[in-house]
């Protein structure tokens, strides 16, 4: 039996590569397996091989943007730069910072004059920060960004057509209402979607049933509502699902839930970063040291407040140019993201360059009124301490911290004092810290459980 369901499940790998998948790219004019084929063969180049595709894709995309778009037209002409200014992506600091804000008031002015002769689709972000972005994508960068994200998948021995569920949101899912046209997609892939807006135990019980049911190879969504899954999975003593491997994107995954995961769920974690508006990817490898730049597809920068690149090991504000999207081109785009680029060399052979870290928005980053900063990683550090089942630090103003908290087994009101004065500490006296319980911290509309919310601009 167990031979017979390994070939059925071979069988359908081989139709949906050589025939599903072609269908959809015909259909659309996308090229998913020829860039996938791309990436499986240059991620084994050196870096300095790599670097040079890089840079041949980035002085096509400059030359195209100077003499067919009339943003960078003007922009050119504003810093006194000719083409030949800009050859390596070493040069791209010459260039300002496209912002959300420019891309909104200039959108008409982003569109290259041979836009109508192009192959594109209108996009949306969630608008996670508050603020939704609409943007055109070619199908071609459209087609990388899904090579990209297969290519992560084979990592973890990821074949097309295997079975896999979806826990997360809007920004995972195909549409809001759910068009017959995602439906059978979905059917065709054979992925199981699952909400992380509301997550009971009543509906975890129900995920449970219906992942115990449908069988996936894979698990993909939400860290946080992982998490939540897997709290409830060990609450509840619950046998493991037997699954390949987990699949994180979306939001920065902290160590104690990557942690919780794989001992519950009995296998690996594979984190990803992806960024549609700015053709940003970054994937996470056998070895677990980082997350791979596919550097033939995008220019990922890190910078300082004055755009300026940061040393290795600094952490620093992201910046994205897509080397694929010609009808609306996307260079030095700020995305709201920060990382901390690395140099080391990753065992596992493939030349992409690493991350060393997503350390998560620029607007989830606390920064007080004497210029002291917390992050993500270092409040995990400060609140895996305590037996805490959720958490949510809000900064109201420059000096003041409102954390509400679901206490975990055995929190007393020694916890607290000690929370409070460890939080303190990074507040300093002129600040106060103050501690909200609840039974539960709601996600997010488009399903993502925020840890960190700045109020301050």
């Amino acid at each position: 039996m167990q031979n017979m369901s390994k070939i059925s499940k071979e069988m359908y790998s081989l139709v949906f590569k050589l025939l599903l998948l072609p269908i959809v790219e015909w259909k659309y004019g996308m090229s998913i397996r020829k860039q996938l084929r791309e990436l499986e063969e240059t991620q084994w180049w050196p870096i300095a091989e790599l670097q040079e595709l890089q840079n041949e894709r980035l002085r096509r995309l400059i030359k195209h943007a100077y003499e067919n778009v009339p943003y960078y037209q003007t922009i050119f002409r504003q810093q006194g730069l000719t083409l030949g200014d800009i050859q390596y992506a070493s040069d791209l600091p010459k260039l300002p910072i496209l912002t959300k804000q420019k891309l909104r008031e200039s959108f008409g002015k982003m569109l290259s004059s041979d836009f109508a002769q192009r192959k594109q689709k209108l996009n949306r972000t969630g608008g996670s920060t508050g603020e939704p972005l609409r943007f055109y994508i070619d199908w071609e960068s459209w087609s990388m960004s899904w090579a990209c994200i297969y290519l992560g998948w084979r990592f973890a021995g990821y074949r097309f057509g295997d079975r896999m569920a979806t826990l997360g949101g809007a920004s995972l899912f195909p549409d809001k209402d759910m068009s017959f046209k995602s439906r059978l997609r979905l059917f065709l892939e054979r992925n199981l979607l699952l909400s992380a807006t509301h997550m009971s135990d009543d509906i975890m019980g129900h995920y449970y049933n219906l992942l115990e049911k449908h069988q996936p190879r894979f698990l993909r969504g939400y860290p946080s509502a992982i998490y939540i899954l897997a709290d409830y999975m060990k609450q509840n003593r619950l046998a493991p699902i037997d699954l390949d491997a987990v699949f994180t994107t979306a939001e920065v995954i902290l160590p104690n839930h990557r942690e919780l995961i794989e001992e519950v769920l009995n296998c690996p974690v594979f984190d990803g970063y992806g960024c549609g508006d700015g053709g940003g990817s970054a994937i996470e490898c056998p070895a677990h040291e980082g997350h791979h730049i596919p550097v033939q597809r995008v220019v990922m920068e890190f910078v300082n407040d004055e755009g300026q690149p940061v040393d290795y090991g600094q952490l620093g504000k992201i910046l994205l140019t897509d080397l694929f999207n010609y009808s609306m081109p996307f260079i030095r785009y700020e995305v709201g993201d920060m990382g901390i680029p690395s140099d080391h060399t990753c065992p596992c052979g493939r030349g992409m360059p690493l991350v060393k870290s997503l350390s998560g928005r620029t607007t989830d980053i606390i920064r007080f009124g004497d210029g002291r900063i917390i992050s993500g990683p270092a409040l995990t550090l400060i609140f895996r301490e305590f037996p805490i089942q959720q958490y949510q630090v809000i900064q109201t103003d420059m000096d003041n911290l409102l954390i509400k908290i679901v206490k975990g087994t055995g929190y007393t009101r020694k916890d607290s004092d000690r929370l409070v004065n460890a939080m303190e500490h990074h507040v300093g006296h002129q600040g106060s810290v103050k501690l909200e319980f609840a039974d539960d911290i709601p996600a997010s509309k488009s399903g993502k459980r925020l840890f960190i919310i700045s109020k301050v601009s």
